[in-house]
């Protein structure tokens, strides 16, 4: 049974629980947004704060250790990538750069960035390095193709039908966006889970999905770290899950976009509540 039918969006959009998830969070972005014009300069060092441990949340999905200050090189732009591990790292933090500098060039639902962030991610890797990887997206015009395929690969035909549901569901349901990421999201790793860009490639996307709705918590907050650590607390892993290579064992769709704004939310409660112990502090000062 089809987990995308009209009835099942519908039985989303009108879930109360799921809906006051989505008021608490548009809540706490007015604040947000608020709160960039009157402390510049504590965001500008909370965004170059939420970068790094972005970054660190990120490679931490593909076991990549290094030391702390060579990654703050690394994610600087201070050092030029040597080993396969370097070169990844530097990966992460172009694609993020990307991200949060061109977002606006793209429209909403513009599958090819998708693309463009499986470039980013890869463009350091030496040609040898990257036929090393099996092929995710083998009609992608940006990277050369590997010579190992795999069965978790998406056409651009596939991609193309996922961002098009995804633009149903909002302009034509009348999907909430905080409801239809996660959706999106699910579906979208669903079809490439196991591969090892799988994770970083769904985190990423959605970093870029929020800043096209124009919330703006990924900018000073790492939900990447956040997703992290609240995986070790939720009972039924949503990592775990997913590692396992049963369809049956991915973690239900409505776990999922619960899970996943409930961190959310937490992550705006967090970065609000530091916001708040610097105005308190200022002005004590």
């Amino acid at each position: 049974m089809k987990i995308d039918t009209l009835s099942a969006t519908n039985s989303y959009k009108e879930n109360i629980h799921l809906l006051e998830f989505v008021h608490e969070i548009e809540f706490y972005d007015h604040h947000l947004h608020k709160k960039e014009l009157k402390y510049p300069s504590l965001m500008k060092h909370l965004q170059r704060q939420a970068n790094l441990l972005t970054i660190q949340a990120l490679n931490n999905l593909t076991s990549i250790h290094l030391a702390e200050e060579r990654m703050i090189q690394l994610v600087r732009n201070t050092y030029v990538p040597f080993h396969i591990q370097e070169r990844e790292l530097a990966g992460h933090r172009d694609a993020l750069s990307y991200i949060h500098d061109h977002h606006i060039d793209y429209s909403v639902y513009d599958f090819r960035i998708v693309y463009i962030i499986h470039k980013e991610i890869n463009q350091h890797l030496t040609t040898d390095q990257l036929n090393e990887k099996t092929s995710l997206f083998p009609e992608n015009p940006l990277l050369p193709h590997s010579i190992t395929s795999t069965s978790q690969c998406l056409s651009t035909a596939d991609l193309q039908k996922l961002f098009f549901e995804f633009q149903s569901s909002i302009e034509v349901q009348k999907m909430h966006p905080l409801i239809a990421i996660p959706l999106l999201l699910h579906k979208f790793f669903k079809q490439i889970r196991g591969h090892y860009d799988a994770l970083r490639l769904m985190r990423l996307l959605n970093i870029y999905l929020l800043h096209q709705f124009d919330y703006r918590i990924q900018c000073y907050f790492s939900l990447d770290r956040q997703f992290n650590e609240s995986y070790d607390s939720f009972h039924d892993s949503f990592l775990q899950r997913f590692k396992d290579q049963d369809a049956d064992a991915i973690l239900p769709l409505h776990q999922w976009t619960q899970f996943y704004l409930e961190t959310v939310l937490t992550a705006y409660k967090e970065i609000g509540g530091f916001i708040n112990a610097y105005k308190n502090r200022s002005i004590s000062e």
